[in-house]
């Protein structure tokens, strides 16, 4: 369901509570994603912020677009196969993108209506 909170956050990626205390918000994270988490261009970042400690490298980024739910999932999904990623989509309870790779990278992408027809989009890029 919708990530809310550090915790949900965490485990979306099935990264250890103990991140939560290394978390830091920082809009400059979002300018410098891995090619797997890039977001789309015209997306207006409304939350950022990651880890780079042992173990919790983390990227997080919330998002609005104007794009429809489809193409948004559909580019998410792209660049993470682009990037050597096994996707899936889910649609219940949400659109959901979730996608793993060999090394232990890992990417949940939610997206959901949001207030004057845009779409939020909760992204969450962790690597080993």
């Amino acid at each position: 369901g919708p990530m809310a909170g550090p915790a949900d956050l965490l485990a979306a990626v099935g990264a250890p509570a103990s991140c939560a205390a290394k978390l830091r918000e920082d809009f400059a994270l979002a300018a410098n994603l891995p090619a797997a988490a890039a977001i789309p261009g015209g997306a207006m970042v409304v939350q950022a912020g990651g880890a780079d400690a042992k173990g919790c490298g983390l990227r997080i980024v919330r998002y609005r677009s104007a794009a429809p739910r489809a193409d948004i999932l559909q580019y998410h999904i792209t660049r993470a196969v682009r990037a050597g990623l096994g996707a899936a989509l889910f649609a219940v309870p949400e659109d959901i993108v979730v996608a793993r790779g060999q090394s232990g990278e890992w990417l949940t992408v939610h997206v959901r209506p949001a207030a004057h027809g845009l779409n939020a989009v909760d992204l969450v890029y962790r690597v080993p």
